[in-house]
């Protein structure tokens, strides 16, 4: 079930071990609330304005900075912009209701369905999963531009700008220099590689050992590595981004459930591939049930900034 609201959550989620000041308090999560921030539960639409008046369908993908947030409207066909500091919400680019591939300023825009979404403080890249391209909005004018990929075709081909080709590019992230795209279908489930300065589109790694599904859910780096929140396998894979080896960082591929605990008991169900071999430490990863998915985090203490940032709706 989609919902068509953003909500401001108050806890830190540990994903790899750092040291920051302070221990992780996953712990004592308990002792953090989660607000809606902006949208309506319940109640969708394309209204911009201010906190709860605002509305939204199928948000997707966001991405941030101090101030401000950008959220992928994906059932709107559009890019939404969020003051942090007031909760103002409005269209930076593309028209809800009005799907297309043109690029254009603004609300002349067109896109499919958004889906992931990254940002480097001058432009968002957003794969429009309804065109199978990659667009890049230039924040301070809300002018887009399609960087890779040729709307209304698909396949899995690497090229430069539109020689290449996407099937259904989703989860996005990118480290300034290059962006990485989970793209899926019935065949194949891939990472691909752009790089920005050329538009040049490689294939890095292939996930497709999994055949029951599709599915990512969420990407991210850290500049060595690749994290993939893999809905279809019920795992956490992680993709080294100088090899492009694939490893099972946490959970059974194929095997759903819940279970919390230090990886010791679940020392069976990790797996490392592309010929690696090896297990990961027993105390570094469990998984533990969000909502109807799951989070996945460190048993090892996590130092964090002197406090969590908390903010009233």
């Amino acid at each position: 079930m989609r919902l068509h609201f953003i909500r401001l959550t108050l806890l830190w989620l540990s994903v790899l071990p750092a040291a920051f000041g302070q221990e992780s308090p996953l712990a004592t999560a308990s002792q953090y609330r989660i607000t809606n921030f902006v949208g309506s539960a319940g109640g969708f639409g394309s209204t911009d304005g201010n906190g709860r008046q605002a509305r939204f369908y199928a948000p997707s993908g966001v991405w941030g900075d101090d101030k401000t947030l950008y959220v992928a409207d994906s059932g709107n066909h559009s890019i939404r912009k969020i003051v942090l500091e007031t909760g103002q919400v409005t269209t930076l680019a593309g028209s809800a209701g009005a799907s297309g591939a043109i690029d254009a300023t603004g609300s002349a825009a067109r896109f499919g369905f958004v889906e992931g979404l990254w940002g480097d403080g001058t432009n968002l890249y957003v794969a429009d999963v309804g065109n199978r391209t990659i667009r890049s909005v230039e924040i301070a004018s809300g002018n887009v531009t399609t960087i890779a990929g040729l709307a209304g075709t698909q396949n899995l081909a690497d090229g430069v700008g539109s020689a290449a080709r996407f099937i259904a590019p989703g989860p996005i992230w990118g480290d300034g220099t290059n962006l990485y795209i989970a793209d899926v279908s019935n065949v194949a489930r891939v990472i691909r590689r752009l790089t920005i300065s050329s538009g040049q589109v490689t294939t890095i790694a292939n996930l497709s050992t999994v055949q029951n599904g599709t599915t990512f859910l969420g990407l991210w780096g850290d500049g060595t590595n690749l994290y993939v929140a893999d809905a279809a396998a019920h795992a956490i894979r992680r993709v080294a981004l100088a090899t492009g080896q694939v490893t099972t960082l946490a959970g059974e591929l194929l095997t759903a459930g819940n279970t919390d605990g230090p990886s010791t008991a679940l020392d069976s169900t990790l797996r490392q591939e592309s010929g690696a071999t090896g297990r990961i430490s027993s105390s570094q990863t469990r998984i533990t049930p969000l909502s109807a998915g799951f989070r996945w985090r460190t048993a090892t203490p996590l130092r964090l900034p002197a406090s969590p940032v908390s903010r009233e709706p």
